[in-house]
């Protein structure tokens, strides 16, 4: 009879730091992709295919909203630069 393969279990603290690169911007796409090739346990593999999964459906969406509403795509950009302008200049402060 063949025997199950013995996988070990990954620490809350491992999940926790897994979430934490997971959240910040441009370095989740690189940890997913890690998680995806590197990673030896399959829940991991399997969080990083659903992870990756939902980014691909994000920017599908993102680009379907964009093609299908230019006009209010283009007011938003302009409706945003408008308030970068009117934003103050941020004044350095000097050292001590």
């Amino acid at each position: 009879m063949a025997r199950a393969k013995k996988t070990a279990k990954i620490s809350v603290l491992n999940w926790m730091g897994t979430l934490l690169l997971c959240s910040i911007p441009g370095v989740n796409l690189i940890a997913v992709i890690c998680f995806l090739i590197f990673a030896k346990s399959p829940s991991k593999k399997s969080f990083a295919t659903a992870m990756l999964l939902w980014m691909l459906i994000a920017v599908a969406a993102g680009a379907a909203l964009l093609l299908a509403l230019p006009e209010q795509a283009a007011e938003l950009a302009n409706l945003l630069r408008e308030a970068a302008a009117q934003a103050p200049a941020p004044t350095p402060t000097p050292l001590p």
